[in-house]
């Protein structure tokens, strides 16, 4: 074995396979007994005919991992040959002490002088102990999932290694795409590690978590696209922390790393460059101009012509006191959600440009949705819709993603339409994305939500040897989506709209600068562990996000079971600095949220509108400079005698201890930490800290000094209070 030591860890390499063998600090093993077993590296490859191979350190035949002692004794340096089915091909890996940082550096390094191109690194393996749990004294793990996910259920059947094949998934575990950062962390009170790819530059990789030889594997795959008869060496480090706490001290190392090494924007109070109305406060408000959901009918409703829905609007705006933002959906003239051309708007332009001047009159604003850069072949909602033939006869197959063996099929959205996904790279994509959205910017849209189905902002995989790109995943297509998103910007900027363009979930970390206003989908991670606001610790003073339709939260989470999760739902937006969404259905009632029937009646309304109004005044007021331009920090701990509790279809739960809060840092240095009510009575607070003063969304408020150290407070129903901390 070859030992090192850092400040806080102990690492020992076995020196006749490379593999990791152990890795503790002093309070805690952080490998499970058999993770030696696990070769240091795997390679993906791809043959001349499109056919995947899988080679790994174990394959190499000749072997040698000793310490570098021209570079001192905290550098270990592996080199692999002698691959028996790949002659020709020699993987160097380095792993090196950041005694500054008191971290490990690993690093991968290769000739592949083969006939094979190499598509996936999977380096180093980390496999940790399978010691999770949903109890306090349990390991958690951090997963980046939308905005961030605790994981303490390991057994679900989403954690499973992804075969990562074409074609792509919305829901596929890659960065940039679902996964929206590039860290993940194993932790308990006895301490963790963080494990994260230090990449401002970033290649594709698929972060996920799964069992793996008795313990859980934390897995980076980089697609890392290494052609033929080349060297390549990776342009970033994989790097290993130890640290104490929870996902928010493993979220602000990662914080700490972005802020030195990647170009960011500048922040939202600074910009000069994002719409006014982001930082107005609006609530978005998303309901469709036709079709009667969950009925299968499609034609206009209540609210079309378009004019027709603002007596529903003026209503609710008067209610909650606020300006909306409504979402339009199922709007495009051609069929819903049918990418990629979505103008002229259904119904014709007449109606619609009367109801944007109409609500623009009203100091409101107009978004709508797109649906990507796929490709619509046949509609399935309306199947008088088919562009297939059209297709084919302008050539645009020419520019669909295609597999390694030349099959050209998408798996998105399949119950909606029949269709492809296009390649970003190709210039006839963009030429579409940019032209679909000057349409709909000269006609006064304030949002276009063109990226919905790119998820995180994502391009889909494609392997196609005529597009410009090598024929393999890789950084071009993060270069291709930044390509699209660069040229509508700077068409938004010349032509002097004050609009923004965004996506589907939150945009992963490299696309913030683009892509500044987003549905976020935070209650995916439900699904699988509990959401957290990681992407809001670390990025929210570079991009402002709204809460999303919720999608499908109700499949999950049956109302029946959780009468009041659509409060708690607002009340976990607000206090993670997102701005508020309603989604209306007939009749102007709010929903649950937009995947669900019509049918089926909405939640209490009068509830919903007063915790809307009380929230929203807090966010648009006095919380302002904290939840909408502000730096979230850690939060001091509260405690309150209920926990809330979502219960799933199945009958498990997630609990959600005390009530929601966060901390933040305003512009101008000030602190305040917020707590929001989700029930309809008052509820009593304890807060470890040194208050200097509480408010409301109107007012001050008073508060009592248990002792030197703790506070309580009394936070009204359905409203929210913010302590002044500093």
């Amino acid at each position: 074995m070859i030992h090192l030591t850092t400040k806080s860890m102990q690492l020992s390499l076995d020196e006749q396979t490379g593999s990791l063998a152990a890795l503790h600090t002093k309070e805690k093993q952080l490998l499970c007994e058999q993770a030696g077993e696990a070769p240091l590296f795997d390679l993906r490859l791809i043959d001349q005919s499109g056919q995947f191979s899988n080679v790994s350190a174990h394959d190499a035949r000749a072997v040698a991992v000793a310490q570098d002692t021209a570079a001192g004794p905290g550098t270990i340096i592996g080199t692999f040959a002698d691959f028996a089915d790949y002659p020709g091909l020699t993987v160097m890996t380095r792993l090196a002490i950041d005694a500054d940082q008191d971290q490990l550096n690993w690093n991968l390094s290769l000739i592949n002088d083969t006939d094979f191109i190499i598509e996936i690194i999977d380096y180093p393996r980390l496999v940790v102990p399978s010691d999770v749990g949903p109890g306090p004294t349990q390991a958690k793990i951090f997963w980046p999932f939308t905005e961030g996910c605790v994981v303490e259920d390991i057994s679900l059947s989403r954690f499973r290694a992804h075969p990562l094949l074409y074609p792509s998934s919305g829901g596929d575990p890659v960065y940039p795409g679902a996964i929206t950062m590039q860290f993940m962390a194993y932790y308990d009170s006895k301490g963790g590690i963080y494990f994260a790819a230090h990449d401002p530059e970033p290649v594709p990789k698929a972060i996920e978590c799964f069992p793996d030889r008795g313990g859980i594997r934390l897995s980076f795959k980089a697609f890392c696209a290494v052609d033929r008869r080349s060297t390549y060496t990776m342009p970033y480090p994989m790097v290993m922390q130890a640290f104490h706490g929870d996902w928010l001290d493993a979220a602000e190392i990662y914080r700490c790393q972005v802020e030195q090494s990647y170009r960011l924007p500048a922040k939202t109070w600074q910009r000069t460059d994002l719409p006014t109305w982001q930082k107005a406060s609006p609530i978005v408000v998303i309901y469709p101009p036709r079709s009667i959901r969950g009925t299968g009918y499609m034609g206009p409703n209540e609210f079309f012509p378009y004019e027709n829905a603002i007596k529903y609007l003026d209503d609710l705006a008067e209610a909650i006191d606020a300006q909306l933002l409504t979402l339009l959906t199922y709007w495009e003239g051609s069929a819903p959600w049918a990418p990629p051309y979505i103008w002229p708007p259904y119904g014709g332009e007449a109606s619609f440009l009367s109801y944007v001047r109409q609500m623009h009159e009203r100091g409101h604003y107009i978004g709508v949705y797109g649906s990507g850069i796929g490709w619509t072949d046949e509609s399935l909602l309306c199947p008088e819709y088919t562009m297939r033939a059209f297709r084919e006869e302008n050539h645009l197959t020419e520019c669909v993603c295609t597999g390694p063996d030349g099959s050209m099929v998408s798996k998105l959205c399949v119950t909606i339409r029949n269709g492809l996904d296009l390649c970003p790279a190709c210039e006839t994509t963009r030429d579409i994305a940019v032209a679909e959205v000057a349409k709909v910017l000269g006609a006064g849209v304030d949002f276009i939500q063109f990226f919905d189905q790119n998820i995180g902002g994502r391009g889909y995989a494609c392997y196609s040897d005529r597009h410009g790109h090598l024929p393999a995943y890789g950084a071009w297509s993060v270069q291709a989506m930044k390509e699209i998103y660069g040229r509508i910007n700077t068409m938004i900027a010349s032509g002097g709209y004050d609009s923004a363009i965004g996506c589907e979930s939150s945009p992963a970390d490299c696309f913030i600068a683009d892509l500044t206003y987003n549905d976020l989908r935070y209650n995916w991670a439900c699904n699988f562990g509990r959401p957290v606001p990681a992407l809001s610790y670390v990025f929210h003073e570079y991009l402002i996000n709204f809460m999303g339709n919720q999608c499908a939260f109700t499949k999950t989470f049956p109302i029946e079971k959780n009468p009041d999760s659509l409060l708690f739902r607002l009340a976990y937006s607000l206090i993670a600095g997102d701005q508020l969404t309603l989604v209306i259905k007939s009749g102007g009632e709010i929903h649950w949220e937009w995947g669900m029937s019509w049918l089926q009646p909405g939640p209490r309304q009068k509830n919903i509108l007063t915790a809307v109004r009380n929230f929203n005044a807090m966010r648009k007021g006095r919380g302002l400079p904290f939840l909408n331009f502000g730096r979230m920090l850690k939060p001091n701990p509260i405690s309150c005698a209920n926990a809330y509790v979502l219960t799933r279809n199945d009958g498990s739960q997630l609990v959600f201890e005390g009530l929601p809060t966060s901390k933040w840092q305003a512009p101008d240095g000030s602190v305040a930490q917020f707590i929001a009510n989700h029930y309809d009575e008052p509820m009593r607070v304890q807060v470890r800290c040194h208050c200097r003063a509480a408010f409301g969304p109107l007012e001050d408020l008073p508060w009592q000094a248990i002792d030197e150290q703790t506070i309580e407070i009394l936070v009204p129903a359905l409203s929210c209070v913010a302590l002044r901390l500093a």
